[in-house]
């Protein structure tokens, strides 16, 4: 899905030129994950224009990552287009419980060995920023745990669903999530996907800078000042913050006196 295109253009090599932008004369290396709209040789072209200083490596390290947890097969598939090292890649998804964080942490391995470096430490169970950031909200009797992932299109938010799922032995059904999407997203996609994920209650945060409930939308809006309390009268077993940056706002002001 396409996003910020006033700014950045209006298809995935106009994108990827404006964000290679930032590559400065000091940077050498560029780390590149499997891009399913681009293919590695339109990647290093693009590259290679814009900061020609600049040597790209590709990570083939997905296909490492297949597992088979629940029995149910591969959940990810990376393959090499025919054609060698500047073909296309492909990385296809085939089921949505793939571990987005293992993903993560998988590539920052591939970086690090990239720069003769290793991680210091295990941190295969260490949170990732704005990556299912994990905190425990208590008031009293009462006590959920509170999730916060910055995941704002409908591919991202089911992947924050499942890697929930899987992760936190989370329940949809006892659990409310609340979303809110910068003003120039629409918020009906993310919201069917919670919807078809099962979530006890959805709240769309009703924040002016954030985008709008879409017309006939069965979800209800909440108030910032009232978020607290609209909880704490649901009291469920957990709740989830996903879209925009803004909503870390509220998960630490939520979690802060637990």
């Amino acid at each position: 899905e396409l996003e910020h295109t006033q700014i950045l253009g209006s298809d995935h090599l106009s994108i990827l030129g404006e964000k290679l932008g930032i590559l400065g004369q000091d940077c050498r290396l560029l780390f590149v994950m499997p891009q399913s709209a681009l293919s590695r040789k339109q990647v290093a072209e693009v590259a290679g224009r814009v900061a020609p200083h600049v040597e790209v490596r590709f990570w083939d390290g997905l296909s490492e990552l297949r597992r088979d947890s629940d029995g149910s097969g591969d959940v990810s598939e990376f393959r090499q287009g025919a054609d060698g090292a500047a073909g296309v890649s492909e990385f296809r998804q085939i089921d949505q419980g793939f571990d987005y964080l293992a993903e993560n942490r998988a590539f920052a391995d591939f970086v690090l060995a990239g720069r003769g470096r290793r991680r210091s430490s295990d941190t295969s169970g260490a949170p990732l920023p704005g990556r299912l950031e994990r905190a425990r909200w208590v008031e009293g009797d009462f006590a959920a745990d509170v999730f916060y992932d910055v995941a704002h299109t409908p591919d991202s938010v089911q992947r924050a669903v499942s890697d929930l799922r899987q992760r936190a032995g989370l329940a949809p059904e006892r659990t409310v999530a609340v979303i809110g999407l910068t003003r120039e997203r629409d918020p009906a996609p993310c919201l069917e996907v919670l919807a078809a994920a099962g979530f006890r209650e959805i709240r769309l945060l009703a924040d002016p800078e954030l985008a709008e409930l879409p017309a006939n939308s069965a979800v209800t809006p909440v108030r910032p000042d009232r978020l607290k309390a609209v909880l704490s009268e649901l009291r469920p077993d957990a709740v989830l913050f996903t879209g925009s940056h803004r909503l870390y706002k509220y998960f630490v002001e939520l979690t802060a006196e637990g």
